[in-house]
């Protein structure tokens, strides 16, 4: 098998994986949902609050209310930047101008984003926010960025050093 074939299987292999993450994420209730931060919130605190497992139920509720906006929308944010970078990785395996392919992978990654926040509109208790899509889309922007940069920096040094041996 061609090594570009296997690497674009394998991408987008990836990818599918994280739209599977992210629909499980959001298929949750809103109960469900907070609870899952929460115990987020509750491993991360119990790391970083000296004395965490002494406070009270009161004091721990009132830490996890407080960071749970906070760890959502970083949530957000980093489940869609892993979807830009691998969904941009993959558009590499393909021959096409830079702009196609920066442009095929924003929009695959908008379209899932507001597609995940329209699928919220059937949950008991959640609802579609379009700043979450805001978000979720700055995050697989900032993913394709990354890829872009290293991508053309790594291309930039192969035709420099092409050129000094020619």
């Amino acid at each position: 098998m061609n090594t570009k074939i296997f690497f674009r299987i394998v991408l987008w292999c990836c990818v599918a994986a994280i739209m599977v993450a992210i629909f499980m994420f959001s298929n949750q209730t809103a109960d469900i949902s907070s609870k899952t931060s929460g115990c987020v919130i509750e491993k991360i605190a119990s790391v970083l609050i000296a004395d965490y497992s002494n406070m009270t139920t009161q004091n721990k509720q009132s830490i996890i209310s407080n960071m749970q906006n906070i760890v959502r929308k970083t949530a957000h944010f980093a489940i869609y930047f892993m979807l830009g970078l691998f969904t941009f990785s993959a558009m590499l395996t393909y021959t096409m101008r830079n702009r196609r392919r920066v442009l095929t992978a924003a929009a695959i990654c908008l379209t899932y984003a507001a597609s995940d926040e329209f699928h919220q509109m059937f949950l008991p208790g959640r609802g579609p926010q379009i700043l979450d899509v805001c978000l979720d889309f700055c995050g697989s922007i900032l993913g394709i960025s990354i890829v872009f940069l290293i991508s053309y920096l790594i291309i930039k040094r192969t035709c420099k050093t092409k050129a000094g041996t020619n």
